[in-house]
């Protein structure tokens, strides 16, 4: 009698592993279908990730070289900056698509967008960001040879902290670049 108090112990106990690893492969598909589109949640726009840019990894102080951005992005970090649905966004201004911002260099930037109004520097990366009362942008630059390149961006509204599409934050400090209310 004790063999059969055994077994039905075992059984459960192989049930509920069973169910575990089921229901973490169900999950898992889940999340991997949310990044399998490449759209990052705003139709017709690309994401902007590091994994599209090849960073040139940069010495650091003992002379061991970081690893490359790509190493940071995961698709637990896709998730939680998924953009609310397109009904609460801003219309699309395609006047400065999004992804025109990767690859540029210090340069190139201040040109498109003037002085950032805060500058962080976080070795090697330096994060640009500029804002007006529409959106936040910050930009993550790194070296790259002689200068520093946009290897990712990212946009939020200001009042929710939420993520919003970029081509409309783009444009609007562009457009506020040109018409003078973002010059520095």
């Amino acid at each position: 009698m004790g063999g059969a108090v055994a077994r039905t112990e075992s059984t459960r106990r192989g049930g509920s592993f069973c169910r575990a690893l089921l229901l973490t492969l169900l999950l898992g598909g889940g999340l991997g279908a949310c990044t399998a589109t490449g759209t990052g949640g705003v139709p017709g726009e690309a994401p902007i990730v590091a994994s599209q840019m090849e960073a040139s990894p940069a010495p650091s102080a003992a002379g061991q070289s970081t690893p490359s951005l790509s190493t940071f992005t995961s698709p637990a970090m896709a998730v939680a900056l998924m953009v609310p649905p397109a009904s609460s966004l801003p219309p699309a201004d395609m006047s400065v698509p999004a992804p025109s911002l990767l690859g540029l260099s210090s340069d190139e930037v201040s040109v498109l967008l003037g002085k950032p109004r805060y500058e962080r520097r976080e070795a090697p990366a330096r994060i640009w960001q500029y804002a007006d009362g529409r959106c936040v942008l910050d930009i993550f630059l790194y070296p790259d040879k002689n200068d520093l390149r946009v290897v990712y961006a990212e946009s939020r509204d200001p009042r929710s902290l939420s993520a919003m599409a970029m081509a409309p934050c783009l444009s609007g400090l562009a457009t506020s670049r040109t018409a003078g209310f973002g010059k520095s």
